[in-house]
């Protein structure tokens, strides 16, 4: 796995371009560590995930799933792969998937349990797990439904079979394509936008669409009233609206809560 650094945003591309960047076991225990670390550094406002040599992943690898100690690999596969979507779920920032080529199996699980999916037109996804015996990881049987609704997902699951980009922008897999001819220069300008973002406000709207997929309209604003005061005691609400009042554009920071001011006694100032 290849990862790199770039003004608040991180890359991790998988890369095992001989095997189409297929997962073995080292390569998601890597992963999980790498989304676990990107999740947990202030630093980081952005996660892209990717795939080497114009391919996303063509899933795990069949040769592990065959060997006389499968069981235990299946056992540490399910275990860390529910690890790598549940990191993904919950770190308070954009974690996006660029998908050019292959996203298959295991790569196709991996790529739904982002944010944000952007896929080049050549992409092609599939849910293959049916076609080989086993259900689909990587917590896509959760994720699915949410994405394109109960039945699509149903007739993707059971059938196994693949969708083109454009079959997949159609049935909300993906947010955008864009076209084969750049596409990497693409995706990486589309997560650095949002690593220049608000990261605070985009890790609450976040975490907070994603709790409301399981619970009711008055649970959702009481969360928004508990986020506001924390995004309107912070650096980047300040610069946001005073941009506003400039005419200009924000230069976000990624700036957490201050703490409020005192006076000299100890006491929070009135001001």
């Amino acid at each position: 796995m290849l990862v790199r650094n770039h003004e608040g945003l991180r890359v991790l591309t998988l890369s095992r371009p001989d095997r189409h960047n297929g997962m073995d076991s080292p390569m998601l225990e890597q992963l999980a560590n790498e989304v676990r670390s990107a999740a947990r550094d202030a630093s980081v406002r952005c996660v892209l995930i990717t795939g080497d040599a114009g391919t996303f992943s063509a899933g795990g690898d069949p040769h592990e799933m065959t060997g006389a100690d499968r069981f235990a690999v299946l056992d540490r596969w399910t275990q860390v792969s529910a690890e790598v979507a549940g990191w993904i779920f919950r770190a308070e920032k954009p974690v996006v998937a660029a998908v050019d080529g292959l996203a298959i199996g295991a790569g196709f699980a991996l790529a739904i349990t982002c944010d944000v999916v952007l896929a080049s037109q050549r992409a092609s996804f599939g849910p293959v797990f049916v076609q080989r015996g086993i259900v689909p990881d990587h917590g896509a049987l959760w994720f699915l439904p949410r994405l394109i609704g109960l039945q699509a997902a149903k007739d993707l699951v059971f059938s196994g079979r693949r969708v083109d980009a454009r079959e997949a922008l159609d049935l909300g897999l993906v947010a955008r394509v864009f076209p084969d001819d750049g596409f990497a220069d693409a995706a990486v300008e589309y997560a650095k936008s949002l690593a220049s973002g608000p990261t605070l406000a985009l890790g609450y709207s976040k975490l907070i669409m994603n709790k409301g997929l399981e619970t009711d309209l008055w649970t959702v604003q009481a969360f928004e009233r508990i986020a506001q005061p924390s995004l309107f005691a912070s650096d980047d609400f300040a610069e946001g609206f005073t941009a506003f009042l400039e005419h200009r554009e924000p230069r976000f920071t990624g700036g957490r809560a201050r703490p409020p001011e005192s006076d000299s006694q100890g006491r929070a100032a009135d001001g």
